[in-house]
């Protein structure tokens, strides 16, 4: 599903290059018009020169109007996706949830446990819930690494079902080294789980269905790798820091208290 949307990325961005290099060449540029003859008007031939030479010269413009359109076609595409996966994202009763679960502003984080950023993003996350206690915080398992990555998304989902999720979320990003089922099991015993249990419910299909719903959200989102946050309607890719995190949270929380006052 990944490749496929690659795929379809890199052919939108070279036709958008190619339409934007055409029309930034064709809408009047002093270069350009400058190496233009002055006396009558220019047949195609000559207009495609122009259009070549002025890419030669400055060959830029293609990157630049392609980084732009691709922004702009993103930022877009996940305007309307927020709007019709609303739902999904943020009531989701099988998504776990940590901080003030009835919080005024809603922080969801797409992530998996063996990438490095998303362990750097952990502290700020955390700072965050502690000093904030209205904000309500989703978690949504993404595991895109490989193998032990979904199996540690399926663990932490099974620690759900025994009432520590956020416990076991905590250690695994906060640990080092390979997460195998053995380190997995040692995690779950030192929290006080069933790792017998544990290691049933990973596999259940209840747990599966989670995994691919936030595969299905992070497609829809154009989510392609890890850590991505959404503070209610704004999507941040990477990491982010806790000044950031923190503004962005009372921000949303000022726009909705104005909003209130105009209804």
């Amino acid at each position: 599903m990944f490749k496929t949307k690659l795929r379809h990325s890199i052919l939108t961005f070279t036709c958008a290059g190619m339409l934007s290099v055409a029309s930034f060449a064709m809408t009047g540029q002093k270069d350009a018009v400058a190496a233009a003859p002055q006396s009558s008007d220019l047949d195609r031939a000559q207009i495609e020169k122009i259009i070549h030479d002025y890419i030669v010269d400055h060959p830029e413009v293609i990157l630049q109007s392609v980084e732009n359109y691709q922004k702009q076609s993103t930022e877009e595409r996940q305007k309307v996706a927020l709007k019709e996966h609303a739902d999904r994202l943020f009531n989701d009763e099988t998504t776990p949830v940590a901080g003030n679960p009835k919080g005024d502003v809603t922080v969801i984080e797409f992530f998996d446990y063996n990438c490095g950023y998303c362990k750097r993003a952990w502290p700020n996350l955390e700072k965050l819930m502690d000093g904030d206690k209205n904000v309500r915080v989703l978690f949504k398992e993404l595991p895109i690494l490989g193998e032990s990555s979904e199996l540690a998304a399926r663990w932490a989902l099974a620690a759900e079902g025994q009432g520590k999720y956020l416990e076991f979320h905590k250690e695994l990003l906060e640990s080092r080294g390979a997460l195998n089922e053995d380190k997995l099991k040692s995690i779950a015993e030192d929290l006080g789980l069933n790792p017998v249990r544990m290691k049933q419910d990973a596999q259940s299909e209840a747990v599966t269905k989670i995994i691919q719903k936030n595969r299905s959200l992070a497609v829809a989102l154009d989510i392609t790798g890890t850590p991505a946050f959404l503070v209610e309607d704004t999507i941040i890719p990477g990491a982010i820091s806790y000044d950031q995190l923190n503004l962005l949270v009372k921000d949303k929380r000022k726009q909705k208290e104005a909003d209130k006052k105009t209804q």
